[in-house]
């Protein structure tokens, strides 16, 4: 039986001729792998087309821009989308070593669906693992104290990394307690890693602002191994409980290695056996609760 009702906690909305997203330029993409299949406008419309044999009832935008376009892809995704509904919640775009990242961070504690931020962090020495120019930012001290200011200004932090940068994610959201982290794709387990995978998600899972999204299976194999995966997702729901982890598409950047039905499909089976109260925090209420826009109250000072 299909769940009753779906939060997708993570997708990408873009329109080409907005300029905003460079990184679909090249077709041959180092960690995606070819992506000429998604070259193009993916809109709600689109996505709600991929997703319409299954009861989505909102979605999360996780920012898909350049970072020097971050807000211009917040303002258009206002103009399209804010009186919308089924767009339940927005992840923009924020580079966290920039000196000024203040007035950015305000603006999205203003706009109407903003509830956090995301700079991808995944690096590793084999190029197709990295998605960023270097291996320490979460250890950097001017990253640091602007990722304090997520708490002041109410947003959470989507942190897209690989299995092997868990100790510096753990020791972040030990020490930065009051910012809700949300670990995108399950950290992208490394192939030759699984043990590793296993130890560090499952110390991290004992810092109770930590949630992770079951998501993203795809790029580093280029496919779906149902088996691995099945395996994976149990795992982390063992660890964190099904009020801490939550299902999501990645679409349309998962359609490279997998079909909308499918993926889906494939989800509902791995937790068959659940009770309908924890297919429902899997499905829907865990993204409810950690997308949930909080303010626009005035900040306060916090930690920094």
């Amino acid at each position: 039986m299909k769940p009753s009702a779906i939060i997708d906690a993570h997708c990408h909305l873009w329109q080409l001729n907005n300029e905003i997203n460079g990184w679909l330029d090249n077709p041959n993409n180092a960690f995606l792998g070819d992506i000429s299949a998604i070259q193009q406008d993916y809109l709600l419309k689109d996505y709600q087309k991929d997703s319409a044999d299954f009861p989505v009832e909102k979605i999360v935008h996780i920012e898909a821009a350049n970072s020097a376009h971050a807000i211009k892809e917040i303002q258009w995704l206002a103009e399209q989308y804010d009186d919308n509904d089924y767009l339940y919640a927005v992840v923009g775009g924020a580079s966290l070593t920039e000196k000024n990242i203040e007035a950015q961070l305000d603006y999205y504690h203003h706009s109407k669906k903003v509830s956090g931020v995301r700079d991808i962090l995944n690096w590793h020495e084999t190029p197709a693992y990295r998605s960023c120019d270097r291996q320490d930012y979460m250890t950097d001290r001017q990253w640091q104290r602007n990722f304090a200011l997520l708490a002041k200004y109410q947003l959470s932090f989507d942190m897209q990394i690989v299995s092997s940068q868990l100790a510096q994610a753990y020791q972040l959201a030990k020490t930065y307690d009051e910012v809700s982290i949300i670990i995108d794709h399950a950290a992208f387990p490394l192939p030759d890693g699984i043990a590793h995978w296993q130890q560090s998600m499952k110390k991290i899972a004992q810092c109770d602002n930590v949630v992770v999204k079951l998501s993203g299976f795809g790029p580093l194999s280029r496919k779906i191994d149902k088996q691995t995966v099945r395996d994976q997702v149990l795992y982390l729901i063992e660890q964190f409980g099904v009020n801490r982890c939550m299902f999501a598409s990645n679409f349309p950047v998962e359609k490279l290695y997998i079909a909308y039905n499918d993926l889906f499909n494939f989800f509902n089976t791995i937790v068959q056996d659940f009770n309908n109260t924890e297919k429902q925090a899997l499905f829907y209420d865990t993204a409810l609760r950690v997308y949930q826009k909080l303010g626009p109250e005035p900040v306060e000072s916090s930690r920094s």
